[in-house]
């Protein structure tokens, strides 16, 4: 399982590099005069917070029954690779922390055994890639601390 996720996170992240800056239509969708001009239909919305030896988060508004991949880098403007249909990603050197699949009504639950203040000062961002149309993602987010 864990070969699996390693080699998946590879394969998403490979089009995440610094080298793809910009948005080709042309290179892997053929509907690409509309390709610009669609939004992402769904506005994820990412929250996280740190339980010291845990971080518990949501995910709402996502599409639903969907993989939903949850990133960290350095926040800044990252780039917009091709596998994201002309969306642009908020975090530079993007590493996966997490990939899960969303409920039929959109929403899922981070449940992660890590110490939160090691990504107190990481952006992270909730990013949905589909094969018809702009991925759908959340806001920069950073890490809370609960009382």
């Amino acid at each position: 399982m864990t070969r699996v996720f390693v080699v998946a996170a590879m394969s998403f992240l490979m089009g995440c590099s610094e080298t793809v800056e910009t948005y080709d239509p042309g290179a892997d969708w053929e509907l690409a005069e509309s390709a610009e001009l669609m939004g992402a239909p769904y506005k994820i919305e990412l929250r996280l917070v740190d339980h010291g030896d845990r971080i518990f988060g949501t995910i709402h508004n996502a599409p639903p029954s969907s993989q939903i991949w949850v990133v960290q880098g350095k926040p800044g403007d990252g780039p917009c690779p091709n596998k994201l249909r002309g969306a642009c990603m908020d975090v530079v050197d993007a590493v996966p922390f997490m990939v899960m699949t969303t409920s039929p009504d959109g929403e899922a639950i981070i449940n992660r055994m890590t110490p939160g203040f090691m990504f107190h000062n990481k952006g992270f961002q909730a990013i949905s890639v589909s094969r018809n149309e702009r991925a759908s993602m959340s806001e920069l987010t950073f890490i809370e601390r609960a009382h």
